[in-house]
C-alpha cells in the first residue's frame, strides 16, 4: 500500500520500530532456550564425531552445541521479526517521509 505524507505528499514508507524490537527480542529469547537445543546438537555432534575417535566426539560435540545455539536464536529471531512486522502494520502504524522528515499515523 502506497501512502503520502499529508505534508508534502511524496511516498512514505513505515517505520519499523516494532520489526527491529521484535527481531532483537525474539532473537534473545531464541538464545536464552537454547538449552535444549544445545543439547540435542552436541548429543548429535557427539555421535557424528564418534566416527573419528574420542577427539572426534570432542569437536562433534562442540560443533553441535554451537549449531544448536544458533539455530535457535536465528528461529526465535525470525519469529520476533515477523511479530514486529505485524505490530507495526496493525498497531502502530508509523509512517515517515524522507522528503520532508514527517512522521505522521494514519
Amino acid at each position: 500500500m502506497q501512502v503520502k505524507c499529508p505534508k508534502c505528499g511524496n511516498e512514505a514508507y513505515l517505520e519499523n520500530m516494532g520489526r527491529a524490537t521484535g527481531t532483537v527480542v525474539g532473537a534473545a529469547a531464541g538464545a536464552a532456550s537454547t538449552i535444549t537445543g544445545a543439547a540435542a546438537g552436541g548429543k548429535a555432534g557427539a555421535i557424528v564425531g564418534s566416527f573419528f575417535g574420542p577427539v572426534g566426539i570432542g569437536v562433534g560435540a562442540a560443533a553441535g552445541v554451537l549449531l544448536g545455539a544458533l539455530s535457535a536464536a536465528f528461529g526465535g529471531g525470525c519469529i520476533g521479526h515477523k511479530v514486529g512486522e505485524l505490530i507495526d502494520e496493525n498497531v502502530i502504524g508509523m509512517y515517515h517521509c524522507p522528503h520532508c522528515d514527517h512522521t505522521f499515523s494514519l
